[in-house]
């Protein structure tokens, strides 16, 4: 009774993260003033929230109660779900291979994220002219190292329904290692900002009340809860001691389907749509456009001389300017 429920929280909130972190993307991609190599592995982040909710969205769409492609599978009349005989399958498997995917993907764009904001605070090598194509190589690159490896044992050893049950745990292990190992990494580094980010409170001598010092410190810290992925560590481990049926299993879904499905809402809402640095940006280009439009209407700058229209045009590009990223 409780998975129509999990279920609809899920679309739900992979519905507003989709649209959220599809308008942040566009948003970072069209302003090229903020182009710089930490916006890029932003925009990076955003794609793969951005795979993640639409793969996921899709196969709730295509397969028949979550097991199989509707060509596929038979109902009936007790509403349970068969494979039908002499059936290969392979395009629910190729889904579900790629929902793994992106997946994995996600989890190490996190991880990437996180690992370089840790870098530019802690390590004077790594500036924000640095470049990013090792962050990307690995990115995009590990999860294929671990799913390769588990396709070819899918095929070899496994090659039953739509692969989105596993029987051997050895195998369903080829994806779980990458995810333990990005939410555990993630967690570490965010405890050690966390850490940095105290220290850097306590030492501000004008902040004397320890309530007003204390609040500053978790406000900075929650901000950075859904970049890191914090939430995921709290169960990592859980469910493998868990039992179907438990409540404890209900509760673990409603709590990972919750804050799974709407970590790329906050993540887009966080670090575009309410980014000080986007508003004003887009504020400016804003007034531009409006202060373009009405001086084309009427033909203001047409009737100017050239060497007075080119003065004016160079003082509004200064006087737009903003700081850089």
């Amino acid at each position: 009774r409780w998975i129509p429920i999990i279920k609809s929280i899920s679309q739900v909130g992979y519905s507003v993260s989709l649209v959220t972190l599809i308008v942040a993307f566009v948003l970072l991609t069209c302003l090229k003033k903020l182009r710089c190599p930490r916006n890029t592995l932003l925009l990076y982040l955003f794609f793969s929230f951005i795979m993640r909710a639409f793969i996921t969205l899709l196969l709730d769409l295509l397969l028949v109660k979550g097991v199989g492609l509707a060509k596929d599978v038979v109902v009936d009349e007790n509403g349970l779900v068969a494979f039908l005989p002499d059936r290969t399958n392979w395009e629910c498997k190729a889904l579900i291979a790629f929902w793994n995917y992106c997946l994995i993907a996600n989890y190490t764009w996190i991880f990437m994220e996180g690992l370089y904001l840790h870098n530019l605070i802690f390590l004077a090598l790594f500036t924000d002219t640095s470049s990013i194509t090792l962050y990307v190589i690995v990115g995009w690159g590990l999860p294929i190292f671990f799913l390769v490896p588990w396709i070819l044992l899918r095929i070899s050893h496994e090659d039953t329904k739509c692969w989105n049950t596993h029987e051997d745990s050895n195998i369903y292990l080829l994806l779980r290692i990458p995810v333990i190992i990005c939410v555990l990494l993630s967690f570490i580094l965010f405890m050690n900002i966390a850490r940095v980010l105290l220290l850097k409170m306590q030492s501000i001598v004008y902040l004397e009340r320890r309530k007003l010092r204390y609040r500053r410190w978790a406000r900075s810290t929650l901000v950075l809860v859904p970049l890191f992925g914090v939430h995921y560590v709290i169960f990592v481990w859980l469910i493998q001691e868990l039992k179907v049926g438990t409540t404890m299993m209900i509760v673990y879904l409603f709590v990972d389907q919750l804050f799974a499905s709407f970590q790329g809402f906050l993540v887009a809402l966080l670090y575009c749509l309410m980014n000080s640095e986007v508003c004003a940006e887009v504020v400016r280009k804003w007034k531009s456009y409006k202060y373009n439009k009405e001086h084309s209407k009427r033909g203001s700058a047409n009737s100017l001389p050239p060497g007075l229209h080119s003065m004016l045009t160079s003082s509004r590009i200064y006087n737009g300017g903003g700081g850089h990223r």
